[in-house]
């Protein structure tokens, strides 16, 4: 497999898949053919922790997608693992707090990541 292909499997399965290198253990997204760190070729694909800490925060206001109607927040988390990652959040988390990504069935679209306080029930659906 190439490019980012387990990663979207991953989403489809409702998991969080990010590659790693066999050599050193750095977690990497997006993929790339070369570690950053050790600069290794050897890598595989493995499921990730979903913690992490708000980097940045913004609201969009416009409409980007035509099934995702404004305003929503999206956040930018730096993850537990080391990598940094950005997706939609469930309503303003502060920056410096702490979230959980969270893989969340969109009617027509499959799983999507999401974050939300990582205070929150794990058991509350969005």
């Amino acid at each position: 497999m190439t490019g980012m292909t387990p990663f979207w499997e991953g989403l489809e399965r409702g998991a969080f898949v990010v590659q790693r290198c066999r050599e050193c253990g750095t977690f990497r997204f997006p993929a790339r053919a070369r570690c950053l760190s050790c600069g290794s070729s050897d890598a595989d694909w493995q499921e990730a922790s979903t913690a992490g800490t708000v980097y940045s925060t913004t609201t969009v206001n416009r409409a980007v997608f035509p099934d995702i109607p404004p305003p929503y927040d999206v956040v930018v988390c730096q993850m537990e693992i080391g990598i940094t990652f950005f997706a939609r959040a469930e309503n303003t988390l502060p920056i410096g707090s702490r979230a959980d990504l969270r893989m969340v069935r969109e009617a027509d679209s499959g799983f999507i990541p999401f974050f939300v306080a990582a205070d929150r029930d794990p058991a509350d659906a969005l």
